[in-house]
């Protein structure tokens, strides 16, 4: 097995380069975003399509700092202080840009407060969940039972209807399984 060392270096790595790809992501899906100028919604839009694809990608290196000794040191309460902290700056900074480049009038949402308290609570549960069960069981399961609970909640609440609801549920079914069979 590798060295505490060894893995320590590597997650540094992951880090700083999924850092790099994030914000050149960010850029690319901003600017093609700002360049289409819409915000309406469209199921075929290239640029959602985009969006997903780079979620898709970068979220699976969002835990990788875990993994970073100084982490391991600091424990998940203070490791998610930090993330909070990071995030609020890093959302204010965004907040910026965006008032910049609106003829709109940027003004407080509870809603989006309401929103992030409630991603603050998932991600200390999510990183107790990886100090305790690893970053490779962890992950998946939280990930497979809120992509079944997003699918419920738009297809029943909101009533977001898939390409086709048979292949849904079977890819949904694919996700569960092999959640089970990994973790």
């Amino acid at each position: 097995p590798p060295t505490a060392m060894a893995v320590g270096h590597l997650a540094w790595r992951i880090t700083w380069l999924a850092l790099a790809g994030e914000g050149t992501a960010l850029a690319v899906v901003w600017g093609a975003w700002a360049a289409c100028g819409g915000t309406e919604r469209d199921p075929h839009s290239p640029v959602g399509w985009l969006a997903v694809v780079a979620a898709a990608l970068i979220f699976g290196f969002s835990e990788v700092p875990v993994k970073v000794p100084e982490s391991q040191k600091a424990g998940p309460t203070l490791f998610n202080s930090y993330g909070f902290i990071g995030n609020g700056c890093v959302h204010c900074a965004i907040a910026v840009v965006l008032s910049l480049r609106s003829e709109r009038a940027i003004h407080w949402q509870w809603l989006g407060m309401l929103a992030a308290f409630d991603i603050m609570v998932v991600q200390a549960f999510a990183r107790s969940a990886i100090w305790i069960l690893g970053i490779a069981a962890g992950p998946p399961i939280w990930c497979a039972v809120g992509m079944i609970t997003s699918f419920s909640w738009g297809t029943i609440a909101f009533e977001d209807e898939p390409g086709s609801m048979g292949l849904s549920l079977l890819g949904l079914s694919f996700l569960v399984l092999g959640v089970m069979l990994v973790s």
